[in-house]
């Protein structure tokens, strides 16, 4: 069954330009929505909505987490896996300000090279 989110408020918002390998650049908007509590669970689920605009079907999609900052988090690193599946599968790169972007997957590299080793292991 697949549900439809809404954005909502936008509590970040950049853009980006997709240089295919052939043919002309599209811009390209990624929006991230304030985390809300998720209406089939509201006492136990939260959400954050995202959306990537001007490449694939633009829909709303969400992150789900046990709080707000858990599902902020997990859409933080989701977009840049979204944004990486559509370079695999399409070929060309991202750009920002005409130079080729990574600044979404740097920040979640960043974030497992400074305390990936710190926090215990999950378990099952």
């Amino acid at each position: 069954m697949s549900r439809t989110f809404k954005l909502g408020d936008v509590i970040a918002e950049s853009y980006l330009t997709y240089a295919p390998s052939q043919g002309a650049p599209q811009a390209v908007t990624v929006r991230i929505g304030r985390p809300v509590p998720d209406v089939s669970a509201p006492h136990e689920t939260w959400l954050c909505p995202y959306q990537v605009e001007g490449i694939g079907d633009g829909r709303t999609l969400a992150m789900f987490g046990v709080d707000a900052m858990q599902a902020l988090i997990l859409t933080i690193h989701t977009i840049p896996a979204e944004l990486g599946w559509f370079i695999r599968h399409s070929g060309g790169q991202f750009l920002k300000f005409g130079e080729p972007d990574s600044s979404f997957i740097d920040a979640c590299r960043s974030a497992i090279g400074h305390s990936g080793d710190l926090f215990p292991p999950r378990r099952m």
